[in-house]
């Protein structure tokens, strides 16, 4: 098991490696490692998954659910449906944000 432990990390590296390449050269992942808390990973899974930003008026696919009321729209929770995946890895960011804040450094890096 350990040597089975090792090995699949090993391949983990190498797969993290290649994903912070791919972001280094990536104009969008650049773009959206600017917002706090979202690092390589998550700006390639979002990219990813998200492809042309463009094509979405709401992340109703993230999971969000909308109400609306004529043209005003409300936001109120965060359902099942959508992306599990990405959902996750935005609360984990949104963590590192609440974390970074705690100790005073949202704004340095």
């Amino acid at each position: 098991m350990v040597t089975h432990a090792q090995t699949t990390q090993k391949v983990l590296n190498k797969i993290t490696k290649t994903l912070e390449e791919l972001a280094k050269n990536d104009k969008v992942c650049q773009l959206i490692q600017t917002i706090p808390g979202l690092g390589p990973i998550c700006s390639c899974r979002l990219r990813a998954t998200i492809g042309d930003i463009r094509r979405f008026s709401c992340l109703l696919w993230l999971g969000t659910e909308k109400h609306c009321y004529g043209a005003q729209r409300e936001e109120r929770k965060i359902t099942h449906r959508g992306d599990k995946t990405m959902r996750s890895l935005m609360v984990q960011g949104a963590g590192c944000v609440v974390i970074m804040a705690t100790k005073g450094t949202l704004g340095s890096k």
